[in-house]
């Protein structure tokens, strides 16, 4: 059993930030960090990616660290330009290779990417107590504003993924690696066997609940009722205003963004009741509305939310199946 204090590095008290009265708090000027990944991450935070194994999880985090480097678009989300290292534990070299030349070639990025950082270190996983060190001595002064550990459950050691203690000193030595550097630590993690599609997207994992709800931003990709290649995005934010869940689309080497599917319909039947898009748009007829008159109809008309009418009317916006003018809602006909 790794001690906490020495697996996090704390035996020093004096070391501690100070207590500080209300007064004192109020009166400094705590300026927020660098946002990353726009209305997702926060530099010094962390982010966890989870999935079934069939989900594209480290194709998705390779997307991610190109969009980061190069500050381009990831799934819509506008991502600063920022210096990321890549630590790669699970994938032979020639075949990380292989996929970060194929993602940069289908985002239009190689010739962009020459100076990012990768570490291959298949064969060289282990406790990350044990080898935090040496990671720390490789990243220290270089100004990494992000680091991505893929997959971390090559990290845990001896530790067991259905103890809460063991996997909060997990999370523990990143929370270490990104306060000690400032930067932010990108993660991904599995489902449970089974399907998990009827509990709620931060119950999914794979093993202790910590790993749902330790990180301050969570991405988790579960398989969508369309194709066995879409999944439903739900994103869970600590530090950010809530995002509706949306569907990706996996079309070899990325996942891209299609708003003209239901999120809500999922592989199995969730727990949320859905409405077609087709009916949808069938109880609003030719006639322009509100805002507050259409959901209300809707609502009324098909038994489903609040909510889950104004996400369904916002994805539609988004897909083109109505349109929005002058304050005003319309079915698009031709879409009939």
């Amino acid at each position: 059993m790794i001690e906490p204090a020495v697996g996090l590095g704390l035996v020093k008290t004096h070391e501690w930030p100070p207590i500080k009265c209300f007064d004192q708090l109020a009166a400094e000027n705590i300026a927020e960090p660098t946002v990353l990944i726009d209305g997702l991450l926060h530099q010094g935070c962390k982010l966890l990616l989870g999935g079934g194994s069939k989900a594209f999880k480290s194709w998705s985090l390779i997307d991610l660290s190109i969009s980061l480097h190069t500050g381009t678009e990831w799934w819509g989300l506008k991502c600063l330009p920022a210096k990321v290292l890549f630590i790669n534990f699970e994938i032979q070299e020639w075949s990380f290779k292989n996929r970060l030349i194929d993602v940069a070639k289908a985002k239009g990025m190689t010739e962009r990417i020459g100076d990012m950082a990768v570490w291959t270190l298949r064969g060289y996983a282990a406790d990350l107590t044990s080898i935090r060190p040496i990671i720390e001595k490789h990243i220290e002064g270089q100004g990494y504003q992000a680091i991505i550990l893929d997959p971390n459950y090559m990290l845990m050691g001896e530790r067991d993924e259905n103890n809460a203690g063991d996997m909060a000193q997990l999370m523990n030595e990143f929370e270490l690696l990104a306060v000690r550097h400032n930067l932010s630590v990108i993660l991904s993690h599995h489902f449970a066997k089974g399907n998990a599609s009827g509990k709620e997207s931060i119950d999914r994992f794979s093993g202790s609940g910590v790993f749902a709800r330790n990180p301050d931003s969570l991405v988790v990709l579960t398989p969508h009722e369309e194709d066995d290649r879409s999944f439903t995005c739900d994103i869970t934010l600590r530090n950010f205003p809530p995002m509706d869940p949306f569907v990706v689309q996996w079309k070899y080497p990325l996942f891209t963004v299609n708003h003209a599917l239901n999120p809500d319909n999922l592989k199995k039947p969730g727990a949320r009741k859905v409405v077609g898009d087709d009916k949808f748009l069938t109880e609003m007829g030719s006639k322009s509305w509100q805002a507050g008159d259409l959901c209300r109809h809707i609502m009324d008309k098909c038994q489903i939310s609040e909510s889950t009418t104004y996400r369904a009317l916002k994805r539609l916006v988004k897909a083109k199946k109505v349109l929005h003018e002058n304050g005003l809602y319309t079915a698009d006909q031709s879409v009939f």
